[in-house]
């Protein structure tokens, strides 16, 4: 045992076992071992993992078993009836442990521009939202066509009617660019601002484009918990 989990408990505030016929199993056995053995392996009676269960834990009257919490071990789960009949075998069977090192989440915000086979005008070309708090940590700029292009970020709180304007740039003198290729990558983004807030308003500005009719920018970002 390596320490409590506090979100280590099985399924449901109390598990209940029924028989074939959906009558409460009635001193139901529920045994617990080390996963693929049949050594027996403990479980707990709180989350502190203090106060170990009977092996098996049994089912009352009701057929409900008492709060069973496991340590942060794989198990062998095997349920039989009162006279030790077998029922069904699970294994292996391990908690569920709520993460301590809060891991960023990698996710992707995404804008097509498509000329329906002409070449887009420039100017501004889309505006999203986002709800959340990130960080961009690249962009990524795909076309249909060898060509170039070049797109300005402007990002600004959200105001109802009041979008971001050239004032807001977060992309200083590197933005998102392709020239004569169909794709690009930049993981440096000098001089960017990287840290987006939630809330904010995103506006893309096509500064120039020739050849190509349609392309995708992404903005790769990373979500803090």
């Amino acid at each position: 045992m390596s320490g409590p989990y506090p979100w280590n408990r099985l399924p449901m505030p109390l598990l209940y076992l029924a028989d074939i016929s959906g009558a409460p199993l009635v001193g139901g056995k529920l045994y617990f071992y080390e996963s693929g053995t049949t050594t027996p392996l403990d479980t707990f009676a709180d989350d502190t993992l203090s106060t170990p269960n009977t092996n098996p834990v049994i089912a009352d009257a009701r057929g409900f078993l008492p709060p069973i919490f496991l340590q942060n071990l794989s198990y062998r789960v095997v349920l039989k009836d009162a006279d030790d009949v077998e029922i069904w075998t699970a294994d292996p069977v391990s908690p569920f442990v709520e993460s301590t090192t809060g891991a960023p989440t990698q996710t992707v915000i995404e804008l097509t521009v498509d000329g329906n086979q002409q070449v887009p005008q420039v100017g501004v070309v889309g505006d999203l939202y986002v709800p959340f708090a990130c960080t961009i940590t690249s962009n990524v700029v795909q076309a249909n066509l060898p060509g170039s292009v070049v797109v300005d970020v402007w990002a600004a709180p959200f105001v109802v009617n009041t979008p971001p304007s050239a004032a807001n740039s977060i992309t200083a003198s590197t933005p998102p660019t392709l020239t004569d290729s169909v794709s690009s990558i930049d993981v440096t983004l000098t001089g960017w601002d990287t840290d987006i807030a939630a809330g904010t308003a995103l506006r893309f500005n096509l500064v120039e484009i020739e050849t190509i009719t349609r392309f995708t920018l992404s903005l790769i970002v990373t979500i803090s918990p």
